[in-house]
């Protein structure tokens, strides 16, 4: 039981080398999928904004940083939150801030190319 509650945040259940099948088997986790997928592509276009909405996003992510890089890596806690129903809503929060300021903020909506999402 110490060993869970130690490892409970840290994302080692990589679900494509595990059963990549389960996004198929399992609608929540293929919609879970999407998102994270959308997560990682509008961090990415954080990242070129020179306003500090890629630190803030972090902020929001409460050290799940993880979810920004492998969209298919997830913790005990993360599938402890899909069973539950809360993840998605978690994901979907951090989608619709990243989104909000792409299409709000001055330096991002002027850029010459377009998020991979549009």
């Amino acid at each position: 039981l110490k060993f869970l509650t130690q490892i409970h945040s840290e994302p080692f259940i990589n679900v494509k080398s595990v059963n990549i099948s389960l996004y198929q088997h399992v609608e929540q986790l293929e919609e879970i999928s999407r998102c994270r997928e959308k997560l990682k592509l509008l961090g990415d276009y954080l990242l070129t904004c020179r306003s500090g909405a890629f630190k803030e996003l972090s902020k929001r992510l409460d050290q799940r940083s993880y979810l920004l890089e492998s969209p298919h890596t997830y913790s005990v806690m993360d599938i402890r939150q899909i069973a539950e129903g809360i993840f998605e809503t978690f994901l979907q929060s951090l989608i619709q801030f990243a989104s909000n300021h792409v299409y709000q903020c001055d330096l991002c909506s002027q850029k010459g190319f377009i998020c991979q999402i549009c």
